[in-house]
């Protein structure tokens, strides 16, 4: 194995021998170099070897294996330096080996924390110590200014995606914006993302939804997230059902904030029953979306407050309730006839209706608090009119009250 592993930094190729050899839970073949001509490789070659008997020793990730595995990927980088984009692939599999360990780490040591009562800063230490170590591998492939198209520099979204993961679990919502703002400017010397990936439509699928996630929820950039999130769905195979709701959670909402498309009766259709407390179902708040139920919807809101505030999906969706109110506002033109004056008084009696209070309750406070909610339709330009608040009564337009806003496709 070692001389097999050795001719692919020689021949600057990938090959399962090299990968095998990276893995800690393969077996280790033949001895470690006995008189290495490159230090860095025996270095790095060296490490491996004390990682795999480790892993077994432990039978499994312990916090030596864990020191051992931040030191194989240490050893690679510094080899990966000097080298073309080869060796993005080796290097993406050991980092992806020490992300896996870290999270199984901080999970086991977070479990052990809340058995005996204590605090959680240590939770964080493995991915902490993971994420600087795999931001070195990313920022080697930015930095790398060889114009050959062999360069590592597609590399960047295969440590991106793993620093994803890493820093979701962390928390550190304020890196996953730093590293985008970078990925960004450096996007006109990056190949598009599904060529860096090539064949391995798994990583283009998981890097489009977590960029999508992070643009529809951390930036309420919904026309962004649309479009990677889209690109997500359309790329993931159809036999994947459980990615196609992971990916559906986020686009279903985003769809309609960016596009105004509703999603299809067989998309809410296919999702889990409702008894599945760990899922979130979007039937209610699309009938709501659909009737102007605002009553529904903030109930719906209520009632999934938790999945949705650790999805990051609550900003998002607390986005719906202008249109839920459009809908009711043009539900009470139409029973009013369709005139072109429409009384604030039966608006907010249809608003206090649909959120089950007393419609009298506030007076004058109610009118006014309508009267707000009608001047931010208004200045959307969901409605074309004006207020008259001497008259208390809204003004439309005559040939086009409502703009049209929704359509009726849906990319999912």
């Amino acid at each position: 194995m070692i001389q097999a592993v050795t001719s692919c930094f020689q021949f600057k190729r990938c090959t399962t021998h090299l990968l095998e050899f990276i893995a800690a839970d393969k077996p280790m073949v033949g001895d470690a170099l006995a008189d290495p001509s490159d230090e860095k490789l025996a270095h790095f070659v060296r490490t491996t070897a004390a990682l795999k008997i480790e892993y077994r020793c432990a039978q499994g990730p312990s916090p030596r294996v864990f020191e051992l595995a931040l030191a194989q990927l240490r050893a690679l980088n510094r080899i990966a330096e000097w080298e073309s984009g080869w060796v993005v692939y080796p290097l993406y599999t050991c980092a992806r080996q020490l992300v896996q360990m870290a999270a199984a780490l901080d999970a086991r040591t977070e479990r052990a924390a809340e058995a005996a009562q204590c605090g959680d800063l240590a939770t964080e230490d493995h991915l902490t110590q993971c994420g600087r170590a795999v931001h070195m591998s990313l920022n080697l492939c930015l930095k790398d200014r060889d114009p050959a198209a062999s360069n590592k520099r597609h590399g960047a979204y295969y440590f991106a995606l793993l620093l994803f993961r890493t820093y979701a679990r962390l928390g550190a919502h304020s890196l996953v914006t730093n590293m985008v703002k970078v990925l960004e400017s450096r996007a006109q010397d990056l190949p598009p993302v599904e060529r860096a990936f090539g064949e391995r439509r798994a990583l283009t699928v998981t890097y489009c939804y977590y960029l999508g996630r992070y643009h529809a929820c951390r930036r309420a950039d919904y026309e962004k997230g649309f479009r990677w999130l889209n690109t997500a769905l359309l790329t993931c195979h159809r036999d994947h059902t459980r990615h196609h709701q992971l990916i559906l959670t986020y686009l279903v909402p985003v769809a309609f904030l960016a596009r105004r498309w509703y999603p299809k009766h067989h998309v809410i259709a296919a999702w889990p029953p409702p008894q599945d407390p760990a899922a979130i179902h979007y039937a209610a708040l699309v009938a709501a979306l659909r009737s102007g139920d605002l009553g529904l919807y903030d109930r719906e809101l209520v009632r999934m407050q938790l999945p949705l505030l650790r999805r990051g999906l609550y900003l998002p969706l607390s986005h719906l309730r202008p249109y839920i109110l459009l809908r009711l506002v043009k539900a009470v033109w139409r029973l009013s006839g369709g005139s072109s004056q429409l009384p604030i008084r039966i608006i907010a009696a249809a608003l206090a209706y649909s959120t089950s209070a007393t419609p009298d309750a506030g007076g004058e406070r109610l009118l006014d608090h309508t009267e707000c909610l009608l001047a931010n339709l208004i200045a959307r330009g969901y409605v074309k009119g004006y207020l008259s608040h001497g008259n208390r009564v809204l003004v439309v337009s005559r040939t086009e009250p409502f703009p049209r806003l929704v359509r009726s496709e849906t990319a999912a």
